[in-house]
């Protein structure tokens, strides 16, 4: 899964700006249920700094390994960022089918 997020908050810091951005990862199953092997929060943090005050763009990528022994149907991945400078979130949902 790759997403670019852009619009969060940054804070001064060192002559630069810093972000410090949060993921989560839900997979549901065909039924709607959470799959657990396949969901967690705060999977990673992304901190780091930017000389732009505004309009930074960071990059994410996610690999999902799926068990093939996963009940087939369709499955949806809700990927979320936390943007924990300026409180915001957005989230993302992925349809994917297991045959």
């Amino acid at each position: 899964i790759r997403a670019e997020v852009a619009g969060f908050s940054v804070r001064p810091e060192s002559g630069q700006f810093a972000y410090d951005l949060a993921e989560d990862v839900q997979t549901m199953g065909p039924d709607g249920q959470p799959v657990q092997d396949l969901s967690r929060e705060d999977v990673q943090r992304h901190r780091g700094r930017t000389s732009l005050p505004e309009g930074a763009v960071y990059p994410f990528e996610r690999v999902l390994t799926l068990d093939p022994a996963l009940t087939p149907g369709t499955y949806t991945v809700r990927l979320t960022i936390r943007d924990m400078v300026g409180g915001g979130r957005s989230s993302r949902d992925l349809r994917f089918d297991m045959p």
